[in-house]
């Protein structure tokens, strides 16, 4: 029977310990135990009983060889350094204000032996253990501050990964070259950053892409490949034809690149929750991680399961975030069989991608690169978020591959300049509902059709209410799968931006 830990009245040390204990037990004896914290524990479909975590301490450290002791200090990567020995070696990571309470095993790796910078630190032990770790991915976790972050370890642990982090420093910057180097091409690189476009851009440079989830806990549980791999299936996945003598909307919801808050507060009170919880019905699409197939399947065929008129297309940039214009050409056909594999896993078949519009300006290299995407079957096409205006620089522009699939750019993006929920007035969104309202009925042209962009981070689920309310009878709320049939069978494949 599953063993579960609880989260309420560990201390940071003992939370700590048992995310490692975790990732060790995991690796041995798949789906052993997890920790309650967040809302994990209502994705578990098997029995389970609560066990204190001194109690399973004493149940498994036989299984181990010896410890890893480190730091738990901000701003000290010792805890990166211990997890990546585990990961390469049969230890146990244990706090060393917890070392007493292990007094028969063997410390056999203390992160403190390792002295110098971070960078200097990281790499004596990466040099140590790289034979012994798996390449096909990495994490990459903050140590800094307040960004400190506790989760993740188990899943790097269970999956053999390097544990590291790095800023935009010299010292840094060359270790992390030397990791991508080494590691293997098309990875993921689970966790986050302390400056995501530059981050973001060394990562995509060799050929590599993202997969936030700084916060996650439990993957050394939930992990799709050994728990419970399956075919998931969305609602509303009927085509439906549009409505003829309309403007056709189809509102998106950024940011499903974001694994973390999938898994924790986007179906509670965060947006998609708000929307549940909401009276009002219509259509929006949710951009949504492929990678959830392989870390954690039942929660997406969970957000799924809730649908009431939503639709789900495929987060940034495919199976993980990254800019597909800055992506090594002679990597991206690989990271495009892996985003279609994902998308039909997932049941997906519209694709959202992030880029800043003077990626663009190549248009053959721009087409070149749409048609290694469009080749697949599963992907129909997709809709582009353009910075550097809060993913509206596009304005709207349609882009075609050679078969015909189109790329739509945002055209209004409903992001408020605070940066802050709350914030959003009524007289702010008039202006949009102002401008939305006066488009054209052009079914023939681009300008018939429009992709609102909704920013959850600033966006509230009433904000978004009262401006569908306000809408004018010609406007049509679609599903983005159902713009994109459209526009392939009614306007003319050409590269075109709207007239108005």
């Amino acid at each position: 029977m599953l063993k579960v830990i609880r989260r309420e009245g560990l201390s940071r040390e003992e939370y700590a310990l048992a995310s490692f204990l975790q990732g060790g037990i995991n690796k041995k004896h798949p789906h052993s135990l997890l920790v309650d914290v967040d809302i994990y524990l209502s994705y578990v479909k098997e029995p389970w009983a609560y066990i204190e975590l001194w109690e399973a301490a004493e149940l498994w450290k036989q299984e181990f060889a010896g410890l890893a002791v480190y730091d738990l200090q901000a701003d000290n990567v010792s805890i990166n350094l211990a997890a990546t020995a585990c990961a390469a070696e049969d230890y146990l990571g244990v706090p060393r204000a917890l070392l007493d309470r292990f007094p028969d095993m063997p410390v056999l790796f203390d992160a403190a032996d390792y002295t110098g910078s971070r960078a200097w630190r990281q790499k004596q032990v990466f040099d140590r253990y790289k034979e012994k770790l798996n390449p096909a991915g990495l994490v990459h976790q903050v140590v800094l501050g307040a960004d400190f972050r506790l989760e993740l370890r188990d899943y790097a642990i269970f999956k053999g990964y390097l544990t590291f982090f790095t800023d935009e420093i010299p010292e840094d910057l060359a270790f992390r070259e030397k990791v991508f180097a080494w590691a293997d091409r098309n990875i993921a690189v689970y966790g986050w950053t302390a400056d995501e476009i530059a981050f973001l851009k060394s990562v995509s440079s060799y050929g590599n892409y993202v997969v936030p989830m700084d916060w996650s806990a439990n993957h050394s549980y939930f992990s799709g490949e050994t728990y419970c791999k399956q075919q998931l299936r969305q609602k509303n996945r009927t085509a439906e034809p549009l409505t003829p003598g309309k403007h056709y909307v189809a509102i998106v919801v950024s940011d499903g690149d974001n694994v973390q808050w999938l898994e924790r507060d986007f179906a509670t009170t965060s947006t998609y929750g708000q929307r549940l919880g909401s009276p009002a019905e219509y259509k929006v699409n949710w951009t949504i991680s492929p990678s959830m197939t392989s870390l954690c399947p039942d929660l997406m065929q969970g957000l799924y399961d809730k649908a009431r008129s939503d639709s789900f297309i495929s987060g940034v940039s495919g199976i993980g975030y990254t800019n597909l214009m800055t992506y090594p050409e002679s990597h991206l056909s690989a990271f495009a069989r892996l985003t279609a594999e994902a998308m039909e896993e997932a049941d997906l078949s519209c694709l959202c991608m992030l880029d800043n519009v003077d990626t663009l300006a190549d248009m053959e290299a721009t087409h070149r690169r749409l048609d290694i995407l469009a080749a697949y079957e599963q992907i129909r096409g997709g809709i582009w978020e353009l910075d550097p205006d809060r993913y509206s620089s596009g304005s709207g522009r349609v882009l075609f591959s050679s078969n015909g699939k189109p790329f739509v750019s945002v055209r209004f993006s409903l992001w408020h300049p605070s940066n802050r929920p709350g914030q959003v007035t009524r007289e702010w969104l008039e202006e949009y509902i102002r401008q939305i309202n006066a488009l054209p009925v052009s079914p023939n042209t681009i300008d018939g059709y429009t992709v609102l962009n909704v920013h959850p981070w600033t966006m509230e689920g009433k904000d978004l209410d009262y401006l569908v309310s306000r809408l004018a009878p010609h406007i049509e709320l679609v599903y983005v799968r159902d713009m994109l049939d459209a526009i392939r069978e009614n306007v003319p494949h050409e590269d075109a931006y709207p007239a108005q």
